[in-house]
C-alpha cells in the first residue's frame, strides 16, 4: 500500500459497510448450520476433505444429499460461500480503506477463516478429536466477533464519534469498558465449556433441569451420579435413543456450562444496570445492554428446552447461534463503551470512516 494511497481524503465508500454486514450475518447462519452437524450426528456423513466421496463438492449431485450428508455437505458449501466473501472483503479493505487497523482486521478475518478451514479438515482426518472439534466451534465464534468490529469500524456511528471528538467533546472512560471486557471473556469460556459439552456428549450428562440429579441445588457424588444413570437406562427405549453411562467427569462439564451461564446472565445484568444510569447520555449503550438482557434470556430458556425436549437438533442449534448473538452483542456493547482517543480522532486516517452523503 503505498504512501498517497494512505493519505487521500476520499470517504469510506457505504457499500462496503453492506458487504461487511452480509459477512456478518452469513457467518452466524454458518454457526447454525455448524450446530445443525453436530446436532445431528453427521461429522462424519462426508467421511473425506476437502473432497466428497472423491467428487468436486461444488458438482456433487444434489441427490446425494440424503440424511446427514445434506447437514455436512451444505454446511461445507455454505462455509466456502463465506470465505470467499471474507476474501472479497479483505480486498476492498486493502484496496479502499484509509486506516491501517482497519487493513490488519480484514487480513485478520482472511486468516481467521483459513484456520478455521483447516480445523474443519482436521477434524474429519482424525475422526472429530474432542479439543479439535471444540476449537473449531470457538474459532467460529472468534470470527464472528472480527466481523462485528469490521462492520462498526465502517458505520456511521463511529464515523459521527470521531466527528464529535473532533469537534472537541473527549469521550471519557466509562466503567462499561471495563465491564464489557470482562464480559466478553466470561462469554468466551462460556462458548468453549459449551463445545466441549457437545463434542464429549455430556449434554445430558445432567438430564434435568432446574433440578440437578433431582437435588435442587447442586450435589455431585456418587448418589448423584447413579441418579443420573439410572434416569438415563430408564428411559433409553422411550427416547428411541441408547444413553450410555455417563462419566463424572462428563457431569461436571454439564455442570460448568450451567454455572458459567449463572455468572455470564449477572454479569449482564450488572452491566445493564451501569447503562440504564447512564441512558441519558449515552442511549446506544443502554439500548444494546437491553437486548443482551433480552437475548441471554432466551439463551437460558433454550439452555432448558435443550434438556426438556432432550437435545432435539433445531433446538440445540439454536441455542447454539444465539450462544453467538450473545458473544456479537458484548463485543458491540465493548466497541460502544471504549473512548475514541484525542489522537485517533486526530488523525487524518481515522476520518476515513465518515460516510459520503451521496452514497449513504
Amino acid at each position: 500500500m503505498s504512501g498517497a494511497s494512505m493519505t487521500h481524503s476520499s470517504p469510506t465508500p457505504r457499500w462496503l459497510w453492506y458487504t461487511a454486514l452480509i459477512l456478518c450475518v452469513a457467518t452466524l447462519c454458518l454457526i447454525f448450520l455448524g450446530g445443525q452437524v453436530k446436532s445431528h450426528e453427521a461429522g462424519l456423513s462426508v467421511p473425506d476433505w476437502p473432497l466428497t466421496y472423491g467428487e468436486n463438492p461444488i458438482t456433487f449431485g444434489i441427490s446425494k444429499w440424503t440424511g446427514g450428508i445434506f447437514h455436512e455437505h451444505f454446511h461445507r458449501l455454505f462455509a466456502g460461500g463465506v470465505a470467499l466473501l471474507t476474501v472479497l472483503l479483505a480486498v476492498l479493505l486493502y484496496m479502499k480503506e484509509q486506516r491501517v487497523w482497519m487493513v490488519v482486521l480484514g487480513a485478520g478475518a482472511l486468516l481467521t477463516v483459513l484456520a478455521q478451514a483447516f480445523l474443519g479438515g482436521l477434524t474429519v482426518w482424525y475422526h472429530l478429536p474432542v479439543l479439535v472439534s471444540s476449537a473449531h466451534a470457538v474459532l467460529a465464534q472468534t470470527f464472528f466477533l472480527i466481523t462485528i468490529v469490521i462492520c462498526y469500524g465502517l458505520s456511521k456511528e463511529r464515523a459521527r464519534r470521531v466527528e464529535r471528538v473532533q469537534n472537541g467533546a473527549p469521550e471519557t472512560l466509562t466503567p462499561l469498558k471495563v465491564g464489557a471486557m470482562v464480559l466478553i471473556v466470561a462469554v468466551y469460556g462460556q462458548l468453549f465449556i459449551g463445545a466441549l459439552m457437545r463434542h464429549t456428549e455430556s449434554g445430558l450428562a445432567i438430564p434435568d433441569f432446574p433440578t440437578t440429579a433431582g437435588n435442587i441445588l447442586p450435589v455431585v457424588n456418587e448418589d448423584a451420579l447413579a441418579w443420573i444413570n439410572d434416569w438415563r437406562f430408564e428411559n433409553t427405549d422411550s427416547l428411541g435413543a441408547e444413553l450410555p453411562d455417563v462419566t463424572m467427569g462428563q457431569v461436571l462439564i454439564h455442570l460448568a456450562h450451567r454455572g458459567g451461564g449463572v455468572v455470564v446472565s449477572l454479569l449482564i445484568v450488572g452491566l445493564a444496570w451501569l447503562a440504564y444510569r447512564r441512558r441519558q447520555s449515552h442511549p446506544e449503550l443502554w439500548r444494546t445492554a437491553h437486548w443482551l438482557c433480552m437475548l441471554v434470556a432466551v439463551q437460558v430458556t433454550l439452555g432448558a428446552f435443550t434438556i426438556w425436549t432432550t437435545k432435539h437438533p433445531y433446538v440445540t442449534s439454536v441455542h447454539v447461534a444465539v450462544g453467538a448473538g450473545v458473544l456479537g452483542l458484548s463485543t458491540l456493547l465493548a466497541l460502544r463503551a471504549w473512548p475514541l482517543s484525542p489522537q485517533e480522532a486526530e488523525s487524518p486516517i481515522a476520518n476515513q470512516g465518515v460516510p459520503d452523503p451521496a452514497v449513504s
